[in-house]
Formats: C-alpha cells, structure tokens, sequence
C-alpha cells in the first residue's frame, strides 16, 4: 500500500483528494482514477500545493502556487514530474516542508 496517504500536510486543508487509489493499479492512460485534478492543498498566505496527471509519459506534475488569480499556473513558484508513486510520494514531503520553511520565515519577518 501507498504511504502517500499518510503524509501530513498541515498546516494545509486538502480541498481534493483522487490519491487514494491502489497502488497495484498500473500508472497510464486506462487507469481511471488518474485525473486532472489528483490533490489539491490549500495553504495560509495563499500557498497551494497541486497534483496533476497529464499522461503515461510524463506522470504527474506536482506544483507550488501562490495567489487566486488564474494566470499563477503560468507561474508556480516550483514544479516537478513525477513518473512514480514512490517519487511521488518523495516530491510531495519535500514540497509540504518548502511550504512549511515559508510560511515559517513569512511569520518571522512580520513579527519583527
């Protein structure tokens, strides 16, 4: 089984979740809980973290966002492909502690 579901994304709400699927499942075209839209998580100070599939040879695109404004997909602050659930998995707890690390340094510099 996939430990993705066990990732904490505090302090995020998950707004869409489609990763909780088997494992077992092959990773292309005919599996159909591969989506658009995998997982989305929402941070504070309008972070949000999103999980894409595009398709069988690029896997997923993991993204970091900032803003509401449709033109910031143009934009992510990071980006990654991942044709794996286990670098999946890696990506999204190193995207979940970059966010972390920002939110943490936006706190410090205005409690100065």
């Amino acid at each position: 089984m996939s430990s993705i579901k066990y990732i904490d994304f505090s302090p995020g709400k998950i707004t869409c979740n489609n990763l909780d699927f088997d494992p077992m499942l092959p990773l292309n075209d005919e599996n159909i809980y591969l989506t658009d839209d995998m997982l989305q998580v929402l941070y504070p100070n309008d972070y949000i973290l999103d999980v894409s599939w595009l398709d069988e040879k690029r896997g997923f695109l993991i993204e970091i966002v900032q803003g509401d404004e449709p033109e910031i997909w143009d934009s992510p602050l990071l980006k990654k492909q991942c044709k794996d659930l286990k670098s999946l998995e890696k990506t999204l707890n190193e995207y979940v502690n970059i966010i972390r690390t920002m939110l943490a340094q936006a706190k410090s510099s205005t409690c100065k």
